[in-house]
C-alpha cells in the first residue's frame, strides 16, 4: 500500500484530482443530452439549424443518400451514444427538392446515456457528502459544474467535439476504477474485507483518531 492513507490531505486530493474531474465529465455527458433533447427532440430539423446552424452536422454530418451512414460519420456517433437521429430518406428527398429539412429530430434515451447518469448521480451524493466532510470546497465542486456548461457549450459549437468528451470520460472512468487506483482499491478493501483482518493489514488504523476519520468521514463520503 503506497497511499497515505492516514493523512487527510491524501484523500482531499484525490476527491480534488479524481473524483471531482470525473463528475465533471460525467455531467458534462449527461448535461449534453438533456439540452440537446431540449433543444431538438420534436422540432423540426430546419427550426433547429436556424436556431443552431452548427447542430445540422449532428444529425447529418457523414451521411449520403437515400440513408447512408458513412463509418465513423458524426451523425452515426450521435445516434448511437445520444439518440439523435432524422428519417435520412425524407432529408435527402427535400434537399434534392431544394426544400426545407422539415422533418421532426429524436433525441432518446440510449444504454450509454442512463449507465453515465447512473454514476453522474452517484458521483453527485460522493461529492457532496465530501463537501459536508470538509475533504471538498463548494467552490471546487461549483468550478466542476461550471466547467461542465462550458463543455457543453463547445460541444454546440463543434458537434465533433463529442467524441473528445466521450473519450475523456472513459479515460477518467478508469483512472478511479479499484484496478487503477489505490485510494478507490483502499476504500473497496474496507468494505470488502472482514473487520479482524484490518487492523491487521493497515495498523494506522489502531491509532483512534485515524480510526474516526476513516469510518465516520471517509467511508462516510465514499
Amino acid at each position: 500500500m503506497n497511499i497515505s492513507y492516514w493523512d487527510r490531505e491524501s484523500w482531499t486530493s484525490y476527491f480534488k484530482n479524481d473524483v471531482l474531474p470525473l463528475y465533471s465529465s460525467a455531467i458534462t455527458i449527461t448535461g449534453l443530452w438533456q439540452r440537446l433533447k431540449e433543444k431538438a427532440h420534436g422540432k423540426f430539423l430546419s427550426e433547429v439549424v436556424k436556431e443552431i446552424p452548427s447542430l445540422e452536422q449532428a444529425f447529418v454530418g457523414g451521411t449520403s443518400p437515400p440513408e447512408k451512414y458513412e463509418e465513423n460519420s458524426l451523425a452515426r456517433i450521435y445516434k448511437e451514444l445520444l439518440g439523435a437521429g432524422v428519417n435520412l430518406r425524407e432529408y435527402y428527398f427535400l434537399k434534392k427538392l431544394g426544400k426545407e429539412p422539415k422533418i421532426p429530430c429524436k433525441v432518446e434515451p440510449t444504454g450509454i446515456v442512463s449507465y453515465i447518469e447512473r454514476i453522474s448521480i452517484l458521483l453527485e451524493q460522493v461529492v457532496t457528502q465530501a463537501r459536508d466532510f470538509g475533504l471538498l470546497s463548494q467552490s471546487s465542486i461549483q468550478g466542476a459544474a461550471e466547467s461542465s456548461k462550458k463543455n457543453v457549450d463547445e460541444i454546440f459549437r463543434e458537434p465533433a467535439r463529442i467524441s473528445e468528451k466521450f473519450a475523456d470520460f472513459l479515460t477518467k472512468a478508469i483512472g478511479v476504477t479499484v484496478t487503477y487506483n489505490e485510494y478507490t482499491r483502499f476504500i473497496w478493501f474496507l468494505r470488502k474485507i472482514p473487520k479482524k483482518y484490518i487492523k491487521e493489514l493497515y495498523s494506522e488504523l489502531l491509532k483512534p483518531e485515524v480510526f474516526r476519520f476513516i469510518e465516520e468521514d471517509l467511508l462516510g463520503s465514499a
